[in-house]
């Protein structure tokens, strides 16, 4: 009987540990579930600003004329070639 009555108190005590640990892994989920929300309505906040942002800031798109075109590239074409200069010399050091 002793032994039966041992085996009882174990249960008993595994299942309060199992229902403490319920207990606080709902909390946490009903914790993280709340984070989870404010951070999606934080997302789409940013991704409505960013699309403001991009508004504004993109210029209109006006033609180019063919010269001007060829100058802008040109500069470019400067800048990526000291730019490639500048990690050679990174790279060398």
């Amino acid at each position: 009987m002793r032994n039966l009555s041992e085996q009882i108190s174990t249960i008993e005590d595994k299942v309060k540990r199992v229902l403490t640990k319920l207990e606080e892994l709902t909390r946490e989920n009903s914790r993280l579930s709340a984070q989870n929300e404010r951070l999606s309505e934080e997302i789409a906040q940013l991704k409505s600003k960013k699309q403001e942002v991009i508004q504004i800031a993109s210029p209109p798109i006006v033609p180019i004329r063919e010269d001007k075109y060829e100058m802008i590239r040109s500069e470019l074409d400067h800048y990526i070639e000291e730019i490639d200069q500048t990690i050679r010399l990174l790279k060398a050091s």
